[in-house]
């Protein structure tokens, strides 16, 4: 519970900054330890919610800003309904 904490506080943060700010300065900024953030931040990284230039994150905007949670579950949905179909047929 403590790591969602902690990804939600440094992506948040990053998503309202207009700047790219590098793991210190966002470890000072969001009252963590420096390893918390840069651990967050491969995370994110590589969930594609951040980009990394040089020492430097920025936030990636969303494209659907806010409903991006809505159209990401309704992309998830079918998926999961058709996902038995696909691993039988892969089985065999």
């Amino acid at each position: 519970m403590l790591r969602m904490q902690i990804l939600n506080t440094v992506y948040r943060t990053l998503r309202e900054s207009n700047r790219p700010h590098t793991p210190a300065k966002l470890a000072d900024v969001c009252d963590l330890t420096e390893s918390q953030v840069r651990s967050a931040l491969e995370y994110l990284e590589q969930r594609g919610l951040v980009t990394k230039t040089e020492e430097e994150y920025r936030a990636v905007p969303q494209t659907w800003d806010r409903v991006t949670p809505v159209v990401q579950f309704g992309a998830w949905v079918p998926r999961q309904i058709l996902r038995p179909f696909f691993q039988g047929r892969n089985n065999r």
